[in-house]
């Protein structure tokens, strides 16, 4: 837009007419402008408001709309999608504040916020009523976790978790993914746990037997474990 003259004192009628021509000019596409970005603001609103509700280890569905196109090319893609999740990204606070990001998350740099990184998805089988996510922790040095997941009745054959159900210092559930109940509707139902990043307690190196072997404590377990009796829990 053309830059709009100064009115001079004094400036005869016929030479003020124009500019204040130019101003409505103005006015009317600074107008425009507003009512374009209200829309624009609108439409994050509408966003927001029919996405996720997101949090630390959630389980979650990227809305359709942050979707890339690539990810619904086919009519296999588009007939799974209601049966796609991944798992929100979140810490684990064992002796740091800043913890341990387990892999196998999203990668969000702030799970509060609506960002939907370019990762895979994680296709729950149809039909299935309790697919289960849950951290799998390996006490090594530094510290290692990951996200696992798989349908009820395969967790205890080769998932790390032998003695399914039973809970102990390696294995947290997330929550599991009912796609059976409502298949007919095309809805997948999620049973959270976890809303939150995990504190579990903190490493002892030193103190806690007599050879100053490495003991961990993890919060609420208030018994020490030598390393080699929690390698037997695996």
């Amino acid at each position: 837009m053309n830059e709009i003259p100064e009115i001079k004192p004094g400036q005869a009628i016929r030479t003020i007419r124009p500019v204040l021509n130019a101003y409505r000019a103005g006015l009317k596409f600074l107008d425009s402008e507003n009512i374009q970005t209200r829309a624009d603001i609108s439409e994050l609103h509408r966003r927001f408001r029919f996405g996720p509700n997101l949090h630390p280890f959630g389980i979650y569905q990227v809305p359709l709309q942050f979707r890339a196109p690539a990810t619904m090319d086919t009519d296999a893609e588009l007939a799974a999608l209601w049966r796609k999740f991944r798992v929100r990204s979140g810490r684990l606070l064992i002796n740091l504040a800043t913890g341990t990001l387990p892999t196998g998350t999203d990668g969000a740099t702030n799970p509060d916020l609506p960002e939907f990184p370019d990762v895979a998805d994680i296709t729950v089988p149809a039909n299935t009523g309790k697919y289960w996510f849950w951290i799998y922790i390996t006490l090594a040095d530094p510290l290692t976790a990951q996200i696992k997941h798989a349908a009820e009745a395969d967790i205890s054959s080769g998932n790390n978790w032998d003695n399914w159900p039973e809970l102990d210092l390696l294995h947290i559930p997330i929550g599991y993914v009912d796609t059976n109940t409502r298949a007919s509707e095309y809805i997948a139902t999620v049973r959270q746990f976890i809303r939150a990043d995990i504190y579990l307690g903190v490493r002892e190196t030193e103190g806690c037997d007599g050879d100053g072997n490495a003991q961990y404590a993890l919060i609420p377990r208030t018994k020490w474990y030598t390393p080699a009796i929690l390698a037997n829990q695996d």
